[in-house]
């Protein structure tokens, strides 16, 4: 496999070169690493996402808190899905 970083996607290098800082690894490797990782981190996002909104749910946290824990687990350079958490409160009035 090749990823092209000429022209307009110059970019990519210093990408995969700051992922090889962190990894502490070749580039391909770090590459390798980074989808590893990508993958685990939407999926723990994900159940983390649903865990909160069970705790929502059973009243013990408030709806506001754990919306704004999505939000600062989410990615906001747009490139990936953002855990999110659709909170519907019904409530009898007497």
């Amino acid at each position: 496999m090749r990823i092209r970083t000429d022209g307009d996607k110059a970019w990519r290098t210093d990408e995969i070169e700051a992922a090889a800082d962190v990894v502490g690894r070749n580039k391909t490797d770090s590459v390798v690493r980074a989808c590893s990782h990508l993958v685990a981190d939407q999926e723990q996002k994900a159940e983390l996402a649903n865990y909160l909104a069970g705790q929502v749910s059973e009243g013990t946290l408030e709806p506001d808190v754990a919306a704004e824990i999505c939000d600062i687990l989410g990615d906001h350079r747009d490139l990936l899905f953002a855990p999110s958490i659709d909170i519907r409160i019904n409530s009898a009035v007497e």
